[in-house]
């Protein structure tokens, strides 16, 4: 049936723990490659399958009503699992970690670096990583970049 059409997908074991039913998912058809659709996670297999040996979750999407899609058409699914507003964020690489704890190298009015200790949220696909504390919005950080 063309109506109610859903997505499978299978989903690492790495990942499946960030996946929940009713996430959102934007996805791309490669028939129609500069265009966005959406969905939301309709189903969790609670039973893994192997791929090659590896590990994996099968999911389903639900999938808006849109004629243009059909069954059959390739699609790449990103997973919504998170999403934050107006929170204070560094990258990732700045970022030094040392045993259990966190740091950045603050950099001060008079040009000196101090190892300033912070606490982290959530890390974001690109790499961009929530500061909880430690750190205030408008101060200057050394990337710890080793070459």
């Amino acid at each position: 049936s063309d109506n109610n059409l859903e997505i499978e997908a299978f989903v690492s074991e790495i990942n499946i723990s960030k996946i929940a039913v009713e996430n959102p998912v934007s996805f791309t058809l490669d028939a129609y490659q500069d265009e966005d659709f959406m969905g939301r996670v309709s189903y969790v297999d609670p039973g893994e399958t192997l791929i090659d040996d590896v590990v994996n979750y099968k999911v389903k999407v639900s999938i808006n009503d849109d004629l243009r899609v059909k069954s059959g058409l390739t699609a790449n699914l990103t997973f919504i699992t998170s999403e934050k507003a107006g929170v204070l964020v560094v990258p990732q690489y700045s970022i030094v970690k040392e045993g259990k704890e966190m740091f950045v190298n603050k950099v001060l009015k008079d040009g000196k670096i101090v190892k300033t200790p912070i606490k982290i949220g959530a890390v974001g696909q690109g790499g961009d990583t929530e500061v909880v504390s430690g750190l205030s919005s408008g101060e200057m950080i050394q990337a710890d970049v080793k070459n």
